[in-house]
């Protein structure tokens, strides 16, 4: 009987804590979907890269745009975005064979001079009316993109600036 009893206390237990503890995450609310805009330009990268070399989210592209980006942009960037993106995979897929994935490594980070750092508050300020004082800082990062598949394997270089504006991070490409 003390076995038995035993037995039951755990499995209560057990079920206690399955309940309690959101394995899932089955109650989310809408509001928690959403993606953080990234603290950092290795971050931001890693979202946008993300973004490009999959048929990512909404929430996931939308995490790498500004928000004033984001609405000149208009309702139907996202399915422009995913017919590009499937169109894109389907190319490579072809290409590098059905299991084809992408990696990237950094390989160097330059903060942009003032001179420069003026240039990309100017031009956000005209195309998008980004208050120039809210761009903080710019980065080239430079990284080296490589393609894995069955049939063939590739890479190349590359590099993006990631400007601060605000607190987040975002590509500038």
């Amino acid at each position: 009987m003390k076995k038995l009893l035993v037995l039951l206390l755990a499995l209560a237990m057990l079920l206690c804590f399955t309940a309690c503890f959101d394995w899932d995450n089955r109650d989310r609310d809408e509001e928690d979907d959403t993606v953080e805009a990234p603290a950092t330009p290795e971050a931001a990268f890693d979202l946008w890269f993300e973004a490009m070399t999959t048929v990512a989210d909404k929430e996931i592209t939308d995490a790498t745009l500004p928000p004033e980006v984001l609405e000149t942009k208009g309702d139907d960037y996202y399915d422009e975005y995913v017919d590009g993106r499937e169109e894109w995979l389907k190319s490579n897929r072809e290409h590098y064979g059905q299991d084809v994935t992408f990696t990237y490594e950094i390989l160097e980070k330059e903060t942009a001079d003032e001179d420069a750092l003026e240039e990309y508050r100017r031009i956000l300020e005209e195309e998008f009316d980004i208050d120039s004082d809210s761009v903080k800082e710019a980065v080239e990062l430079t990284y080296e993109v490589k393609f894995h598949g069955s049939k063939e394997e590739s890479s190349y270089e590359n590099s993006v600036v990631m400007l601060k504006i605000d607190d987040a991070w975002y590509c500038y490409n």
